[in-house]
């Protein structure tokens, strides 16, 4: 025993653990003793090319520090029941770092309109779809400006005809149904390349881009039932009340960030507008690939999409093909024995090398423990008793207990929360 008379303080600040050491005295300390100081077992995640914030370590105190590029498959899922912070922190917590530390861009699938008010304070772009919306988007869009200055040889043509095509099949076929067959196919396909060859035909100062009606001319000069058949089942989209899609685009497209809510589309429109948001995403994953930017997909209520043929086999393709293009997908769903139901769904995320787990139910816990070959019964604990906005992250092997509850009384908060009984006492 030392004594340190008049440097008490001193004394107590070089035998706490902090790395402080304030007087001339050391002692040897064994494994044992030292392990009190120092938990061996925290594991830590501190990356640092431009990481984002995910909360605080919930052992070590430390701040979760992740960048989802860095992991060999950045695709992931977030997993949680109502009311516990799925979207909040999976989503949009995740949403705002990126949009002010990185360049990418960001596109959200919203089918209960929760992300609205995060977007519009973000400056992006909000596509309602429904009868009352005055957002349009075209189906028949391209790069107009490339055409027109003679920069698009015939090959991107063909690729912009391919697309286009392949766009109309999924809307007719969505119409028609069952009667949908190889005839309509070729005469669709007859009538985009006849459309798109017309407009590379005219002068720079006479080119415009087309819209439904004008597909909606072309089939009409067809001839055959077929043609008739298929030129009923547009007039809805020309003249009816789903004309939404006969008019010129006037969202900003080029918006870093941009919702398409969903929510009140009729069971008519599902698979038309559909297939025209997925031809935008598509489009825009690939543009911004040739330009070095990388894109989000963040899919909220997952299991809503892959409750559906068509959105189901589109999903599946974004999360097998889009990180060759810089894309990084994210499925937001509440259970996941839904998604496990599916065996393609459930390869989806064993591939997915980021998962953040929320509050967890016993049986899907037990679920999970089945699942997962990395989770323990020590994990059970963190999932059991997390109070919204704490749960299990993964990113790679490395598996962290996570704290990011935020202030009820923050701004962040204020536009993140989806609570409806916190927005009307707000509003009011």
């Amino acid at each position: 025993m030392e004594h340190h008379d008049d440097a008490q303080l001193e004394a107590l600040n070089t035998a706490l653990p902090v790395g402080c050491i304030q007087v001339n005295r050391m002692r040897t300390l064994f494994g044992s003793e030292a392990g009190i100081f120092i938990p061996f077992n925290v594991k830590e995640c501190q990356m640092t090319k431009r990481p984002l914030f995910y909360g605080i370590n919930k052992e070590s105190k430390q701040p979760i520090l992740l960048n989802r590029k860095e992991l060999t498959n950045g695709n992931g899922f977030v997993l949680a029941p109502p009311g516990f912070g799925k979207s909040f922190n999976g989503a949009k917590f995740e949403i705002g770092g990126v949009l002010m530390n990185e360049t990418d861009d960001v596109i959200i699938f919203d089918p209960a309109n929760e992300y609205i008010d995060v977007v519009n304070a973000y400056g992006g772009a909000v596509l309602a779809f429904s009868d009352t919306s005055n957002n349009c988007i075209n189906p028949f869009d391209f790069d107009e400006e490339r055409l027109r200055s003679g920069d698009m040889d015939s090959r991107e043509l063909n690729r912009i005809i391919k697309d286009k095509a392949q766009m109309m099949f999924a809307i007719c076929q969505g119409i028609l149904k069952e009667l949908f067959n190889i005839h309509h196919k070729n005469i669709i396909d007859r009538s985009v390349r006849i459309l798109y060859h017309a407009i590379a035909e005219m002068k720079p100062e006479e080119m415009r881009m087309p819209i439904m009606s004008d597909f909606y001319d072309v089939i009409r000069l067809q001839e055959g039932n077929e043609a008739r058949d298929l030129a009923e089942s547009l007039e809805m989209f020309v003249d009816g009340s789903l004309n939404m899609f006969n008019h010129p685009t006037n969202i900003d497209v080029h918006n870093r960030i941009t919702t398409f809510s969903v929510r009140d589309i009729d069971e008519e429109l599902w698979l038309p507008a559909m297939a025209i948001i997925f031809d935008f995403t598509t489009k825009r994953l690939v543009s911004n690939f040739e330009k070095g930017i990388a894109t989000r997909l963040y899919t909220d209520e997952f299991h809503i999409f892959a409750d559906d043929e068509y959105t189901c086999k589109y999903l599946i393709r974004c999360w097998r093909q889009w990180r060759k293009f810089q894309g990084f997908c994210t499925g937001i769903t509440q259970n996941i024995k839904t998604v496990l139901a599916n065996p393609k769904l459930a390869t989806l995320i064993s591939n997915s090398e980021y998962l953040m787990l929320l509050h967890q139910a016993d049986d899907d816990f037990a679920v999970m423990l089945n699942t997962f070959t990395w989770m323990t019964e020590a994990h059970r604990n963190y999932l059991m008793n997390a109070r919204p906005g704490e749960g299990i992250i993964k990113a790679g092997n490395i598996v962290i207990p996570f704290d990011n509850r935020v202030p009820k009384d923050s701004y962040v908060y204020s536009i993140y929360s989806t609570n409806a009984v916190e927005k009307a006492e707000q509003s009011s």
